[in-house]
Formats: C-alpha cells, sequence, structure tokens
C-alpha cells in the first residue's frame, strides 16, 4: 500500500494486488465487492466495550436473580422450619420435611430461646 492512499483506494489497491499476483484471484474476482465491504469494516473498540458491558450487565442480573431465588427459597424453608419447632415437632421431621441442615436447625432452636427471655 502506497502511503497516503485514502483507506478505500488502499483496500483497493490490495485486492487489485492479490488479484495480479495470482493469491486467491479466482475468489478474489467473483467475490471482489464483498471482499471489499468485509476488508473496509472499522473495528470500533468503544462499541466492542460497550456491548461486552452490556453482555457482562445481563450476566450479573441473571446471577443475581438466581442466587437471590436461592436465598429467598433457603430462607422460607427457615421459616417453615422455624414454625415447625414453635409447634413442637420432631427435628428430625423437621430436617426431613425442609432440607435445613441440623446445624441450622439448632441455631434456629437457640434463637427461639433466646427470644422467649
Amino acid at each position: 500500500m502506497k502511503r497516503g492512499l485514502l483507506r478505500d483506494q488502499a483496500i483497493r489497491e490490495a485486492v487489485d494486488q492479490c488479484i495480479e499476483q495470482d493469491i486467491l484471484a479466482e475468489y478474489l474476482k467473483e467475490n471482489y465487492q464483498e471482499v471489499l465491504s468485509m476488508l473496509d469494516f472499522e473495528y470500533d473498540a468503544e462499541l466492542e466495550r460497550e456491548v461486552l458491558a452490556e453482555e457482562a450487565h445481563a450476566q450479573g442480573l441473571e446471577q443475581g436473580l438466581e442466587r437471590g431465588l436461592e436465598l429467598g427459597h433457603a430462607q422460607g424453608l427457615e421459616q417453615v422450619a422455624l414454625h415447625m419447632l414453635i409447634d413442637k415437632q420432631d427435628p428430625a421431621y423437621i430436617i426431613r420435611i425442609t432440607g435445613v441442615t441440623a446445624e441450622r436447625l439448632g441455631v434456629l432452636q437457640q434463637e427461639l430461646v433466646d427470644s422467649s427471655t
């Protein structure tokens, strides 16, 4: 490419030079305009950053929603376990029904004792 050529001219000259040197000549002749269009594509770093930021934001929202639902579900099960403790249900039964760990059930029992004193 010669210095000072406009971008479009430089691209055309490069493609023409490839054809003259029989580098992908047949393909370039058959797809000349398409090749020129593809080579004229300008990389836009700012646009790429924006797209990546949007994708990361969407992924973060999705992960946050999933985590929030998991936490909400776990908190709901703890509330059920707490009410079952208040109703004096068997701890093994509470664990089996709610999936709350024995350790967490012990903490909930202690919280009930502490709140009643």
